[in-house]
């Protein structure tokens, strides 16, 4: 037996079963369904706090003076709780090829030139409703990391049901 629900609310449920012998047994208790969103995230008020910085490391140790900060905080509010995802990516040249922009080879060295925008990597975080805060010190995962250089950031969040914010974007630069 299955029962769907079509509202929102917090609903009493009862079970009971019996075997062949006769013995029965039953249960109640109660389920909550939470609704369904019906509107994109609004991803607002994103900012970072260095816009040039540099990549953490796991030991500690005293900072040099004037050197770029370590990492950088991307912060942003959110309607609704979402996934929120951050794509790196870099601008690279490349040669027009039968309408599409792809990497210079010898064999299409005359072609026009274009640029071409790369991936560099990307994290996806689950984020609540109101203020958020990410912690970002360059790595993506535990192996790979940001080498340096200038990164347009893209973030957009996306909610239980599959609908996307609009992408907003953030230049941001690692140094060595």
């Amino acid at each position: 037996m299955s029962h769907v629900f079509t509202r929102p609310g917090t609903f009493a449920v009862g079970l009971s079963s019996a075997d062949a012998l006769g013995n029965a047994t039953s249960a109640t208790g109660s389920i909550a369904v939470s609704p369904v969103a019906t509107r994109p995230p609004k991803l607002e008020h994103l900012r970072q706090s260095n816009r040039r910085w540099r990549e953490g490391s796991a030991l500690a140790r005293l900072a040099a003076k004037r050197r770029a900060p370590l990492g950088t905080a991307f912060a942003f509010t959110l309607d609704q709780a979402a996934r929120v995802t951050l794509t790196f990516t870099q601008p690279a040249r490349g040669r027009r090829v039968k309408g599409h922009c792809v990497a210079a080879t010898r064999r299409n060295r005359k072609a026009r030139r274009c640029t071409r925008v790369l991936s560099r990597g990307a994290i996806s975080l689950a984020a609540h409703a109101g203020a958020n805060e990410i912690l970002f010190q360059g790595r993506l995962s535990g192996a790979r990391k940001l080498r340096p250089g200038t990164y347009t950031v893209l973030v957009a969040a996306e909610n239980a049901a599959g609908q996307r914010s609009s992408t907003s974007r953030l230049l941001t630069t690692v140094v060595p």
